[in-house]
């Protein structure tokens, strides 16, 4: 256990291109990247690994001066990222245990009690963590140290709130939601999702920076780290120091990084939103699919009192003369919904396979408006369902607090439905021609007639008519669903002249 060190032993569970999967170290994982399709990791451990993956490389590598430069960038990733993890004063910053450096263990915490292991696992019944899969809480469990490493990396990203704890994890801030782009292999995965220095200088007050293990070594205060590239990339925000792999000791006062209501800092992956409000973080809160929200994710420029602000993620920003060369882009979408900022309570991911229209301005105008046709209309089966109820209750009834039964069962049948025609927008934003000149509703481009079906598969699944008394309740909802168009006019006869 002492020997565990992260760059030599296994830990980062891998997909390969044959299909087989393993774990492998950090060394290995860099020279051998090409053959990598993909991490095979959980969606908090997705996002933090490709975050330490990326800290590395562009700790080893640096980054070009522009987003002109990505042609040049990374093409000695599995030789020089292998070297600068050798180096003598990096290596034994990656010991998991022992009496030396260790990762992400500045001090030994000493006067703190021991706790836990588990912990550190959003999945394990610990501290407010849920039992409802795990009830196994407050008993000691001997963890394996591959685990620990992955939980450690995920915590300090994602640690929320607790005790005199200030501030809460850099990723988990408004129920961040995370885009990381993705090609067929890991390498390009990696240097996908690097930046290149002109956006780290304008994003980063503190610039590019050094990552927290170098910070470490040369003793320097780790409240350095907070308003840099590299040190928020792979954040320490909690210290901790592991016992052995049953417990561990906290600092029960955290390291705080800045908002970004407080410094504009925000993470690489996460877009921007604005509101009445002004401009914040595009978070989930579990209560809606993530290909809603996907138009966040496209190239748009919001104007502020401080100048122009991207919207889309720094990643795109930073690639999007390259994303425009890709006939299409897979892209991962995934996010951490937190209650009341300390309880974990779902975790969400999704994958889509951006055209690369979506990244123009034609693309995105007709992606944002085919979601807000599907919006329009889940309000009229909304109206809709509430029609039919109150014909059935009478026309004072005004329901139970909680709604309408039917009309909560519309609303959940109307979606899932048009969960599964995703796709059917995005061939749209690939091939907008098929729209015309029209809007969506007013055609029967596809889009238009998925939506419509959805509406009324939904009301007719939530309203049935089986009785006299809920036709009539029926036909009186369904007028809400139907197109709104003017009454056709009756043309004017002319009395014919003898």
């Amino acid at each position: 256990m002492n020997d565990f060190n992260l760059i030599t032993h296994p830990w980062i569970p891998v997909r390969w291109l044959d299909g087989h999967h393993s774990p492998v170290g950090l060394d290995e994982l860099f020279r051998r990247a090409a053959d990598i399709a993909d991490l095979d990791a959980v969606p908090h451990e997705r996002i933090s690994l490709i975050r330490l993956l990326v800290c590395i490389t562009q700790a080893a590598l640096g980054a070009p001066a522009d987003l002109y430069g990505w042609n040049e960038f990374g093409g000695d990733l599995e030789t020089a990222v292998p070297v600068y993890l050798a180096r003598q004063e990096i290596f034994p910053h990656f010991n998991l245990f022992g009496d030396g450096p260790r990762f992400l263990q500045p001090s030994k915490l000493e006067d703190c009690e021991p706790e836990f292991v588990s912990w550190i696992f959003f999945r394990l019944a610990t501290g407010n963590n849920a039992t409802q899969f795990d009830h196994h809480g407050g008993t000691e469990r001997d963890v394996p140290p591959a685990d620990i490493a992955r939980a450690m990396v995920a915590w300090q990203n994602f640690a929320p709130p607790m005790g005199q704890h200030t501030g809460d994890g850099v990723c988990s801030k408004s129920n961040s939601l995370h885009c990381i782009l993705t090609t067929g292999t890991l390498r390009g995965t990696i240097l996908l999702n690097c930046l290149d220095q002109k956006t780290i200088e304008i994003s980063w007050p503190g610039g590019f920076g050094r990552p927290v293990w170098e910070v470490i070594q040369n003793n320097d205060p780790l409240e350095d780290t907070v308003t840099t590239y590299l040190g928020r990339l792979m954040p320490l925000h909690r210290r901790t120091w592991l016992i052995d792999s049953v417990r561990l000791r906290k600092d029960r006062k955290g390291i705080k990084f800045p908002t970004f209501k407080d410094s504009q800092i925000r993470e690489p992956s996460v877009a921007l939103r604005t509101s009445k409000e002004g401009v914040s973080l595009k978070g989930n809160w579990g209560d809606r699919s993530i290909w809603r929200d996907l138009e966040a994710l496209g190239i748009d420029r919001q104007l502020t009192s401080e100048g122009q602000t991207q919207l889309c993620p720094l990643v795109v920003q930073s690639h999007v003369r390259e994303i425009e060369g890709f006939p299409s882009l897979p892209v991962w979408v995934g996010a951490l919904i937190f209650e009341n900022t300390a309880s974990l309570v779902a975790t969400i991911e999704s994958t889509f396979e951006l055209p690369n229209t979506f990244f123009s301005e034609v693309g995105l105008s007709v992606y944002s408006k085919g979601v807000e046709w599907a919006e329009s209309q889940s309000f009229g089966v909304k109206q809709a369902t509430e029609d039919y109820e109150r014909a059935l209750r009478g026309k004072n009834s005004k329901g139970p607090k909680s709604g309408f039964p039917a009309q909560l069962e519309a609303k959940q049948h109307y979606w899932n439905s048009l969960d599964q025609q995703r796709q059917t927008l995005l061939a749209l934003v690939a091939n907008p021609s098929l729209l015309g000149i029209h809007n969506f509703g007013e055609s029967d481009d596809p889009w238009s007639v998925a939506v419509r079906k959805a509406a009324h598969a939904a009301y007719d699944h939530a309203c049935p008519r089986s009785a006299p008394r809920q036709i009539e309740a029926y036909a009186l909802g369904l007028r809400r669903l139907r197109p709104k168009s003017a009454k056709p006019k009756t043309p004017k006869t002319t009395p014919a002249t003898s």
